[in-house]
C-alpha cells in the first residue's frame, strides 16, 4: 500500500515536472487586462480630442443661429434705425465695412480650406470603413465631424458678414427700414454670395 501511494506521488510529481506553471502567466493576464481596458482609454481620448471640442463648436453655431433668429424677431419699438446703429458702434461706415470685409475674408478662406478636406475624409471613411479597425474608424469619424462643424460655422460667419455689409450699403437695419435678415434673404441669393470670393458690398 505504501509503495502504491509513493508511486502515485511520484507520478503526480512527474506530471508537474512535465507541465510546470509558466513564468509568464502574470504577464499574459496583464496583457488581457490591458486589452480590455485599452479601448475605453481610446474612447476617452476620442472624447477629449474630438467629441468635446465638437460640442463646443456646435454650441457656438447654435448661438450664432439663435442670434440671427432673434434679429429677425425684433419688434419695431426695440430696433434701431440705421443711423442709430452706426452711431452706437463708435466707428465710421468705412471702418465698419473694412472690418466686416476682413472678417469675411478670413472665414471664407477657412470655409474653402476645410470643406474639401471634410468631404475627402468622409469619402475615404465610406470606402474603407469595412477594412479599418474600429478604433481608427471612430477617430476618423470624430475628426471628420469636427471638420464638418467648423465648416458649417465658417459658412454661418460668412453669411453673417455678408448680411452686415448689405445693411451698411443699403442703409437699412430696422424692421421699418426693411433691413432684417428675412428682407436680405428675400432680395438676394445668399448662398451664391457665400461661395463668391469677393463680396458685392
Amino acid at each position: 500500500m505504501e509503495n502504491k501511494h509513493q508511486h502515485s506521488n511520484d507520478a503526480s510529481a512527474g506530471s508537474d515536472d512535465q507541465h510546470p506553471a509558466g513564468p509568464g502567466l502574470g504577464r499574459r493576464v496583464g496583457k488581457v487586462g490591458l486589452a480590455i481596458i485599452n479601448p475605453f482609454s481610446d474612447l476617452a481620448v476620442i472624447y477629449r480630442t474630438g467629441i468635446k471640442p465638437l460640442g463646443v463648436k456646435m454650441g457656438v453655431l447654435h448661438e450664432q443661429v439663435a442670434r440671427l433668429r432673434a434679429l429677425r424677431k425684433n419688434t419695431s419699438s426695440e430696433s434701431l434705425t440705421w443711423a442709430q446703429a452706426v452711431a452706437c458702434t463708435g466707428q465710421s461706415v468705412e471702418q465698419l465695412q473694412a472690418g466686416f470685409r476682413r472678417l469675411r475674408r478670413i472665414w471664407w478662406l477657412l470655409m474653402v480650406g476645410i470643406s474639401p478636406v471634410a468631404v475627402f475624409l468622409l469619402l475615404n471613411i465610406l470606402i474603407t470603413a469595412s477594412s479599418l479597425p474600429v478604433q481608427t474608424l471612430l477617430r476618423a469619424i470624430a475628426v471628420d465631424a469636427a471638420l464638418v462643424t467648423l465648416a458649417m460655422l465658417s459658412v454661418a460667419k460668412v453669411l453673417n458678414n455678408d448680411y452686415r455689409l448689405w445693411q451698411l450699403a443699403s442703409r437699412r437695419v430696422s424692421i421699418e427700414e426693411q433691413g432684417t435678415f428675412q428682407d436680405y434673404a428675400a432680395e438676394h441669393r445668399i448662398w451664391r454670395q457665400v461661395v463668391t470670393p469677393f463680396t458685392l458690398y
